[in-house]
């Protein structure tokens, strides 16, 4: 089984909660931004980011950078809401930023 087909349930759950919550899945091809899921990347769980659009400056301080940085603290604060067991991936490690996202809760935060 591949990591995509073992967190498969996980991803649609999670898409499916973003959507309901107002937000759509970034299309690298199209304007504007939104949720990249990615359950290809890790054994340990799926993670979560934001996107504003196809390419993104990474330089500290520049406006895609802001709004990202604003946008994965907010899906995470939601997705915990959700009763998603979410932490942040730490600066220095492969994917810092990111959310991982390793399953559901018994409750909602």
């Amino acid at each position: 089984m591949t990591r995509v087909e073992s967190w498969a349930e996980l991803t649609a759950t999670l898409r499916q909660v973003l959507e309901a919550a107002g937000f759509h899945q970034h299309e690298p091809w199209a304007a504007g931004g939104g949720f990249h899921i990615a359950a290809h990347v890790r054994d340990d769980g799926v993670l979560v980011s934001w996107a504003t659009r196809q390419y993104t400056s990474c330089e500290p301080g520049s406006f895609e950078n802001t709004i990202e940085s604003i946008m994965q603290s907010a899906l995470q604060v939601i997705l915990a809401a959700c009763g998603f067991a979410t932490q942040t991936i730490p600066e220095g490690h492969d994917n810092a930023g990111y959310i991982l996202v390793t399953g559901r809760t018994d409750t909602p935060a």
